[in-house]
């Protein structure tokens, strides 16, 4: 392959990866948002705290147990791995 062919192929990995993390946290976080602030249901403010929890989670702790999910699955190569442990986290930078 080319370096320029390459490229290309790097680029559409990163808007795929980009994209589809965009994608589950504008649907997870609308939802859960909606679901905080206008329903009451038991064990609401638990939940909430537990979302809240695991912003504070620091993701270098998580590497490990999500790198030995990821070969279990033998998705450690594809851009699935790649993709899957960053977007059920609240916010995708952190």
């Amino acid at each position: 392959m080319e370096e320029r062919e390459c490229s290309r192929v790097w680029y559409l990995n990163t808007v795929l990866m980009c994209g589809g993390i965009l994608l589950v946290q504008l649907v997870t976080i609308s939802m859960a948002g909606y679901a905080f602030a206008r329903l009451s249901f038991p064990g609401r403010d638990l939940l909430f705290s537990l979302f809240l929890l695991q912003l504070l989670l620091i993701p270098p702790l998580l590497i490990v147990p999500q790198s030995a999910t990821l070969v279990s699955l033998h998705l450690y190569d594809r851009l699935l791995g790649s993709w899957r442990p960053i977007s059920p986290r609240p916010l995708a930078c952190s």
